[in-house]
């Protein structure tokens, strides 16, 4: 609990001292995963369920809410972050 409590100090440390325009870049990413990637968790999980093996590699075992959260990412700015 004490590595954690000292990790999770550093991080929000670490956080304070942010560019300006990575700081609204970290809250918008924090808000899409807080209001789209987590609540979409419950689509992946019932669209893998019944995959096992070799069927979760198929092409049609990517599940749509991928795709989907792929667009908002891509029009959101979100997508290939390293590149300038």
């Amino acid at each position: 609990c004490v590595a954690l409590l000292a990790y999770q100090l550093n991080l929000k440390m670490s956080l304070l001292s942010l560019r300006p325009e990575v700081e609204v870049l970290r809250e918008k990413l924090e808000i899409f995963v807080e209001e789209e990637c987590i609540p979409a968790e419950h689509e992946y999980e019932e669209h893998m369920k019944d995959r096992h093996g070799r069927e979760r590699w198929a092409p049609d075992a990517i599940p749509p809410v991928i795709t989907r959260l792929k667009a908002m990412a891509r029009e959101l700015g979100f997508w290939n972050l390293f590149l300038p």
